[in-house]
């Protein structure tokens, strides 16, 4: 937490206020955006009136962490669906407010590596995912006024902070059990006071980049990939040690002991008796989006619109709208 001091001459107290990291990065957040929105809006390059582009998406998400098969970024065994939607508002042609929904799901499984140790650990998991956040985008589409082509196709940055759900589960004889209640690594036990039960609800930072592609007068394409750094390294209900199967049966209940430890091996279950490693604690999770878009323009005039207008073939193709 962080203790913030009013300044002298706008209050008449100088007692802290105790504000959550939350909160504390939602403020933050608030004050990039707006000098941001302000500098975009009072730009000499702004449009007459801002733009509003909305939008869905599908493609894939793919996780890394504790279960992920390997250490690559993309592991294609673990690729999961992903839709969305999205709504742009653009002051101006180089700057634009993102406001991102996501849905998929992840999943990762012990079963999918080729490491001995990470086969006789024997966890996996799947969790649904929901992902609200909110970004600002860059686009470079030239600064010539007689490059008009070049503005058709335009590459963009982008970076934020969003909010996602997730709640992992895990397989048995055929049924599927939520983990987090399960304390599979001792969190909320006893025995365990350093260890609280993480929440489901967490930050994200998409982090990305892309492209939009003008396929009309108002309709364009867009193709991005963006990582989502988190704060958790739960998405996989995997992070530290093993712990005393017996604390779990009498605070929790069998199951949470037989989805904690899972080893095949007698003699590493053994081992893992004695709180041995289960997952990697210094990293966090993270997982990664790659989409294809379709984009079109609710409100306010496109910069691309008079090159459809006034020319009747672009790349030997008839205009398509």
């Amino acid at each position: 937490q962080f203790n913030v001091y009013f300044l002298r001459n706008c209050t008449k107290t100088n007692k802290p206020l105790t504000i959550t990291n939350l909160q504390f990065l939602v403020m933050i957040i608030h004050r990039v955006f707006y000098l941001i929105l302000s500098y975009g809006f009072m730009s000499p390059i702004v449009n007459a009136q801002p733009q509003i582009q909305g939008g869905l998406y599908f493609g894939g998400i793919n996780y890394q962490g504790d279960l992920a098969p390997s250490s690559v970024i993309i592991s294609p065994s673990e690729t999961r669906l992903d839709v969305g939607a999205f709504v742009y508002i653009k002051p101006n042609e180089w700057l634009a407010l993102k406001v991102n929904y996501h849905h998929g799901s992840l999943t990762g499984s012990d079963t999918h590596s080729n490491d001995e140790g990470r086969l006789n650990r024997n966890l996996h998991f799947w969790t649904p995912l929901d992902e609200l956040s909110a970004s600002a985008a860059f686009f470079w589409s030239g600064t010539s006024h007689k490059s008009q082509k070049k503005r058709l196709i335009k590459p963009f940055i982008t970076a934020g902070i969003g909010v996602f759900k997730f709640n992992p589960q895990a397989q048995f004889n055929g049924k599927w059990y939520e983990l987090q209640p399960l304390s599979t690594e001792g969190q909320g036990l006893t025995k365990y006071p350093n260890r609280q039960p993480y929440k489901r609800v967490q930050i994200c930072f998409p982090i990305g980049s892309g492209i939009q592609v003008a396929v009309g007068k108002r309709m364009e394409l867009t193709f991005d990939l963006s990582l989502r750094k988190t704060l958790t390294d739960y998405l996989d209900d995997v992070s530290t040690t093993y712990v005393s199967l017996e604390d779990l049966r009498r605070e929790r209940n069998d199951m949470s002991a037989m989805l904690s430890n899972r080893i095949l091996s007698t003699d590493a279950m053994q081992h893992s008796i004695n709180q041995a490693g289960r997952g990697e604690p210094k990293y966090k999770d993270w997982y990664i989006i790659g989409s294809v878009g379709i984009v079109a323009h609710i409100f306010g005039k496109n910069k691309h619109e008079n090159f459809f207008k006034k020319n009747i073939n672009y790349l030997n193709c008839k205009k398509l709208m």
